[in-house]
């Protein structure tokens, strides 16, 4: 279910309506333009205050559904615990990548 561009520029921890601090127009590939609006909470009393949040506004007045951020990583975790020499190869492994020609 797709919300309304008045629901969607509320806060979304207190549901008061935020401020437009930013707006930009974006076309995706040449097709029709669309509204990037930056927001913001002024409730003095809500969590979010001065917090920013994005809303995407298509050419029909619809905002797409928000992206849950829940997707699995693309990429592989780093290492957490390294031992002190480890540490100083990898290192070392980086600063040689870059000097160039040992200078």
């Amino acid at each position: 279910m797709s919300m309304t561009e008045e629901q969607a520029k509320r806060c979304p921890r207190c549901t008061v309506p935020g401020r437009v601090v930013n707006k930009r127009t974006i076309r995706a590939h040449g097709g029709d333009p669309a509204g990037m609006f930056t927001m913001q909470c002024g409730n003095l009393k809500c969590r979010w205050y001065q917090t920013n949040w994005v809303v995407q506004v298509n050419t029909d007045g619809e905002v797409p559904e928000r992206d849950s951020g829940h997707e699995p990583k693309s990429f592989p975790g780093l290492a957490t615990t390294m031992t002190q020499q480890e540490a100083k190869d990898y290192i070392d492994v980086i600063t040689k990548d870059m000097t160039v020609d040992g200078e």
